[in-house]
């Protein structure tokens, strides 16, 4: 089962390219992001953390560091880009 949801995590979040284009799906559905709930974790101690292997340790570190960064690095220039004030039209 770790494998399993090891191999869906990774192919979710920790792939630049799928990131930006999650990202870049959502701006061109919505014309912009106005939040990131950037909230990465996986539970590997179900039994224990004297059960917890150093491998799938390793692989939970950097695949939560690396996919929150990720989410950050390419939601940020969406984010801080100039945004046009609608026009306001007063009869």
């Amino acid at each position: 089962m770790l494998a399993r949801m090891r191999r869906r995590f990774r192919e979710a979040v920790t792939r630049e390219a799928d990131v930006k284009g999650l990202l870049d799906a959502c701006v061109s559905r919505w014309g912009r992001v106005d939040c990131l709930f950037n909230n990465a974790g996986a539970s590997i101690a179900d039994n224990g953390i004297e059960t917890i292997a150093v491998e799938d340790f390793d692989w939970v570190v950097s695949s939560v560091l690396r996919s929150t960064m990720l989410g950050m690095k390419h939601v940020a220039p969406i984010m801080m880009a100039p945004v046009a004030s609608p026009a306001l039209r007063v009869p």
